[in-house]
């Protein structure tokens, strides 16, 4: 086992010692006798290092320690005229509550009509977003099949997802999701009507600003299929929206 990770601990090692050497370099190019942004407060403290092994290379990642720290709070650029919306994701009831209570909006992956009802049930008038799951491809099973690559852990819902910590088990819960079933969950293929009839369930729900996600394998090629054919259909829906974001 020790003898197996060597190749790979050398490499971190000189990875490692090429990201020390860049950021003195950048480092070096800025002068000391003038801060990146000379006003605002100024917090003294103590930073506790506590080593992640020999795995980057750079010692002070490496190894414990501890250090002092000054952290200057200051702002490098005024504030946009107009601020933008902070939205929270919502999976249910809590979530909901939350974003009505500190949040501008919502955002959701899933054409649930209670969660937006938590949400204006809590008191919350913001924009609702949603995640609309499509996968152009030239034909369904083409997309079936790409959604399925990238994206069958979306079938598992947010009970099993927020419970996997690392890609193998996230490879682990879905090893039993076929392309068949992500083909009922997204939009798949050239259809027009089948992606409206996705994106339609999030209308119907009630969200007003539907992002699309396209799971297909060419990108360029879902671009100019929604400019060419999707993107008047999708406005005309029901969702009170100006524009559909992509």
């Amino acid at each position: 086992m020790t003898g197996a990770r060597r190749p790979a601990l050398a490499a971190s090692a000189v990875g490692g010692g090429v990201l020390a050497a860049a950021t003195h370099g950048l480092a070096s190019l800025r002068s000391a006798a003038k801060p990146l942004h000379p006003s605002g407060e100024v917090c003294v403290g103590r930073l506790h290092r506590h080593g992640a092994g020999a795995l980057a290379g750079v010692p002070w990642l490496d190894e414990p320690g501890e250090d002092g720290v000054d952290v200057r709070r200051s702002r490098a650029v005024g504030l946009p005229d107009t601020l933008p919306d902070i939205v929270v994701a919502i999976g249910g009831d809590r979530a909901a509550r939350l974003a009505a209570e500190l949040a501008d909006g919502v955002f959701a992956t899933e054409p649930k009509p209670e969660l937006l009802q938590a949400y204006s049930g809590a008191g919350g008038t913001g924009p609702r977003y949603a995640e609309v799951p499509l996968a152009y491809a030239p034909t369904e099973q083409e997309g079936a099949e790409s959604a399925h690559r990238l994206f069958r852990f979306g079938l598992t819902g947010w009970k099993v997802q927020a419970e996997l910590p690392n890609p193998v088990n996230f490879e682990a819960a879905t090893a039993y999701v076929r392309p068949d079933d992500v083909r009922e969950m997204f939009g798949c293929g050239p259809d027009v009507a089948r992606h409206l009839t996705v994106a339609r369930q999030f209308a119907d729900a009630g969200f007003d600003h539907l992002a699309l996600i396209n799971a297909g394998p060419d990108v360029d090629a879902f671009l100019d299929f929604y400019a060419a054919e999707l993107a008047a259909p999708l406005r005309s829906l029901d969702t009170g929206l100006a524009d559909s974001e992509q």
